[in-house]
């Protein structure tokens, strides 16, 4: 299932639950959560509409610059993807002003406002715009940060569209070098570098040299993506069935076919299998989203029991997620030391393989501010 669906449900129920107890600024926290995961989903409309609602309480926090300049870079973002440059880059550079002394923003709004110019085909103020994100960056974080290998390829990109294809190839080298030093050898950053470069080199007529990174971009590829066929098991058929329901919104219907097919791999599994995993999740997501949280948060305690059980690698996405819903069922119960805990574990993995200025571990530190509010 689509963990940005999972996210918009527990995020709502979160909000609605937790609403009257906010101030103007946990409820523009909240506000940013759905922008962000509107935006995520495509529907940029309704981003747009928790992205006014924090603009529109400016005057009552102006001293919240983070927050208020983060928004208007994510304003930004929602017009460019609606092709209205101008309004893009008066939103950006509305958010430079608030905020000129952080770093992150500023290497993300220059970075923005460089590929608004880019599509402009004003290459120049893009090259300007992106050199200008690239030292702030040297300046102030680990020379292999993540974002370096993001701009040297937004560089690239100029250079070859001004048919600079030295320049272009050697700035995606660079990107490369940034990528291979900070992210794990089969990340999808990887791939994407190595297929980038091995297209550039392609269609420089370097096609000897082309082979040896295209190669490498299939080779994570198809890590990432191949999986064992398991489908003619009855099982898993009836599990596909129940998560065709879910996704209806037919949520008891659903949790019948998903304990038929947890009693028929009961079966043939022992009770901490890996495979069991899933389907203690996802009954626990669904029976969260009824607001059953008791039978929520027993569910998720088998599905804990087993990845901590089974699994000795400690960068586990899934156990993340399943300590992050656990985190907002205990908030959403008042209940704030635990929720502060989950939550906590869930943001100690995620920080061992998202980098720090990713949007997801900014989202956790956000969340986790809100709760120690109320301890």
């Amino acid at each position: 299932m689509d963990e940005l669906y999972y996210a918009e449900e527990f995020f709502r129920i979160f909000y609605e639950e937790n609403s009257r107890d906010y101030n103007i600024h946990d409820l523009n926290k909240m506000y940013n959560f759905f922008s962000y995961i509107y935006t995520k989903q495509g529907n940029y409309e309704k981003a747009m509409e928790y992205c006014q609602k924090v603009i529109d309480s400016e005057k009552y926090i102006e001293h919240d610059r983070d927050t208020l300049a983060a928004t208007y870079n994510n304003m930004g973002e929602l017009y460019n993807i609606k092709q209205d440059f101008v309004s893009a880059i008066a939103n950006f550079t509305k958010a430079i002003s608030i905020d000129s002394d952080n770093p992150d923003l500023l290497d993300v709004c220059y970075n923005n406002i460089g590929l608004v110019a880019a599509m402009q085909q004003d290459y120049s103020t893009a090259l300007k715009m992106f050199e200008k994100a690239v030292k702030i960056v040297q300046l102030n974080f680990p020379s292999n940060h993540p974002s370096l290998g993001r701009l040297y390829i937004n560089i690239a990109t100029v250079y070859q569209a001004q048919g600079n294809m030295t320049m272009g190839i050697e700035m995606l080298k660079k990107s490369l070098e940034i990528h291979n030093g900070s992210r794990p050898p089969t990340h999808h950053d990887i791939g994407i570098a190595n297929k980038i470069l091995g297209d550039a080199l392609h269609r420089n007529n370097q096609v000897f040299q082309s082979l040896k990174y295209k190669r490498r971009a299939e080779e994570i590829h198809l890590k990432s993506f191949l999986k064992p066929d398991n489908h003619h098991r009855p099982a898993v058929r009836i599990s596909n069935y129940g998560a065709i329901l879910h996704a209806e919104g037919k949520h008891k219907e659903a949790l019948e076919e998903y304990e038929k097919a947890l009693a028929m791999e009961l079966v043939d599994h022992a009770p901490n299998d890996p495979s069991l995993e899933p389907l203690y999740y996802t009954m626990g997501m669904i029976h969260f989203k009824e607001k059953n949280f008791l039978r929520a948060l027993q569910m998720l305690e088998k599905a804990i029991e087993i990845e901590t059980t089974t699994d000795t690698n400690t960068n586990n996405h899934s156990l993340a997620n399943t300590y992050t819903l656990m985190g907002m069922i205990y908030e959403c119960q008042k209940k704030h030391k635990e929720a502060f805990q989950f939550l906590t574990k869930a943001l100690e993995i995620k920080a061992q393989y998202l980098p720090p200025d990713h949007h997801d571990i900014q989202l956790y530190y956000e969340m986790i501010e809100v709760i120690c509010q109320k301890l």
